[in-house]
């Protein structure tokens, strides 16, 4: 059943606000710098200085030049350091330069700050949770034993009207078996306001 098996994927962008035309399409932005850990698709992602990083933790309306995210990644591109072949992955390990060689590291980024996501909630939520903001759990997590090692980032089923939270509740996904009472419904969710970086002005 859709919403009744615990199966985290990270954020799938699925849409944007207003019904425009979604593309699915995707920035390209530069790693600029060896990466201390692993970065997963469907994990949220910041950029800054040239440089490309996965956050750590839940992001909020505060800056944060490690947590406030320029979009989801998507996938990356890379020279592999150890043939030489251009390579396309779901994930890329930690210290990809150093460790494994790899160069001209470029990280696909679902970065339009009106985007809508799905997500798979970490418990049971409701209707009313519609229009509500929520945190985001498991930032960091992965499912390591599957081949393509995507994000189990999940969000947080206590929605609430706490203005400084890292998403907004938009509603239910529409597929077979899935509920807003499953154990582990998937839902819809955008940005919260003042949380993605191109709704910041400020950069420090």
């Amino acid at each position: 059943m859709a919403g009744s098996v615990q199966a985290p994927y990270g954020m799938i962008q699925v849409g944007i606000l207003g019904q425009g035309y979604n593309t699915g399409g995707q920035t390209q932005y530069p790693l600029g710098s060896n990466n201390t850990n692993a970065i997963y698709a469907g994990q949220p992602v910041h950029f800054g200085a040239g440089v490309t990083t996965a956050i750590a933790a839940t992001p909020t309306t505060t800056f944060s030049s490690t947590n406030t995210p320029i979009g989801i990644a998507c996938g990356f591109r890379y020279v592999d350091g150890s043939t030489g072949a251009l390579t396309f992955s779901n994930n890329l390990v930690a210290s990809a330069m150093t460790a494994s060689g790899h160069s001209d590291v470029q990280v696909f980024v679902w970065d339009n700050p009106r985007a809508i996501f799905k997500v798979q909630g970490d418990a049971a939520m409701a209707s009313t949770d519609q229009g509500l903001n929520s945190a985001l759990v498991n930032v960091t997590t992965a499912n390591t034993l599957d081949l393509n090692k995507g994000s189990k980032m999940a969000v947080d089923a206590d929605a609430a009207t706490t203005a400084t939270l890292a998403v907004r509740v938009l509603g239910l996904f529409d597929a077979p078996d899935n509920n807003w009472t499953d154990t582990y419904p998937d839902i819809l969710v955008t940005w919260n306001v003042g949380v993605h970086q191109y709704d910041m002005s400020t950069l420090a």
